[in-house]
């Protein structure tokens, strides 16, 4: 993986954060979807799209709780990885805060 080398360039964790970024953003407007297909069936929207009421409650539910769901496995996953790639480079985190003075390169990631 582009993440788990030894040595990590300068542009891979932007690009790792661009992606979670956009799953972040993707899963968000997936929640929204489903939230506002539930407020529409709740109004009556759905009637005038001649759509069933149980089909347009099931399907804003699912939207919704699969926006939730990637929104918390995406942002778990990012932590993860995010651990991982500063474990690379020697940098760890605690429950203490511990300073760890270490040289690093120009070209190498510095998380």
């Amino acid at each position: 993986m582009i993440g788990l080398s030894l040595v990590i360039g300068c542009r891979v964790s932007r690009l790792v954060y661009k992606w979670f970024l956009l799953v972040y953003k993707v899963s968000y407007a997936v929640g929204i979807v489903g939230y506002f297909v539930i407020m529409c069936t709740l109004f009556g929207l759905n009637i005038l799209l001649l759509i069933k009421p149980q089909t347009s409650m099931d399907f804003g539910l699912l939207m919704l709780f699969y926006g939730l769901y990637l929104g918390v496995v995406g942002r778990d996953f990012a932590e993860v990885c995010a651990d991982k790639m500063a474990s690379q480079i020697g940098v760890c985190r605690q429950h203490v805060l511990v300073i760890l003075s270490r040289f690093l390169l120009n070209s190498s990631c510095n998380i």
